[in-house]
C-alpha cells in the first residue's frame, strides 16, 4: 500500500456516506474470528477520525516484513493472508486473516520492524491506526481506545493459542 501521507483527520473523505455507514462488517459477529464487533456505528464514525481509511486491490502486499511501521490495521472489508517466501518454493500461506480482524499490532506495541507480509486476497478496505493517531484517540476518546486495546489483545491472545496449539501438535 502507498500514500498514507495524507492527514488521518481526512480519513472520513475517502469514504461515501454508504460505505462509512456499512463499516461494521457483516462478519464482525463471528466470535472465533472477529474483534470489534461490540462498536456501535456511532463508534465507528468516531474512529475514522482518527484513522486513515484505504483501499486495496487483490495480492496487493499491504506490509512486507522488515518494514518499519508502527501502523495497526483493522480490516473493514476483504481478507488478506500472511504470507511467507521460501527459497525454491516461492510463497507460502501461513494464515488467513477475515474481515473484521486486525493485523500489524505486534509492530503497533513493539515499535519493531514488521514480523510478516501481508498481501490482500480480495479487494478491500483497512482502516490505518499509528501509534501517533491511537495517542489521540486516547486523549480524546478514551472508552473507544480502552475498547480497542482489549480488542487488540484479544487478537494477539488468538494468535498465541493458535500458535501454541501448532507447537504442541507436533
Amino acid at each position: 500500500m502507498k500514500n498514507f501521507d495524507y492527514p488521518a483527520t481526512r480519513a472520513k473523505k475517502a469514504l461515501s456516506k454508504k460505505e462509512e455507514d456499512s463499516l461494521p462488517s457483516r462478519r464482525l459477529d463471528d466470535e472465533t474470528n472477529s474483534v470489534l464487533k461490540h462498536l456501535t456505528q456511532d463508534d465507528w464514525k468516531r474512529l475514522l477520525d482518527f484513522a486513515t481509511a484505504q483501499r486495496f486491490e487483490p495480492k496487493e502486499m499491504l506490509i512486507t516484513v522488515g518494514d518499519k511501521d508502527d501502523a495497526v490495521f483493522i480490516l473493514a472489508e476483504g481478507e488478506v493472508q500472511v504470507v511467507a517466501k521460501q527459497p525454491f518454493f516461492g510463497q507460502r500461506v501461513l494464515a488467513v486473516i477475515p474481515e473484521g480482524s486486525v493485523f500489524g499490532e505486534m509492530a503497533f506495541f513493539e515499535r519493531r520492524p514488521r514480523s510478516a507480509t501481508i498481501q490482500a486476497i480480495s479487494k478491500g478496505l483497512v482502516l490505518r491506526i499509528t501509534r501517533q493517531d491511537f495517542e489521540r484517540l486516547f486523549a480524546e476518546e478514551p472508552f473507544l481506545a480502552r475498547q480497542l486495546l482489549f480488542d487488540f489483545g484479544k487478537v494477539l491472545s488468538m494468535r498465541n493459542r493458535f500458535m501454541a496449539s501448532l507447537i504442541a501438535s507436533r
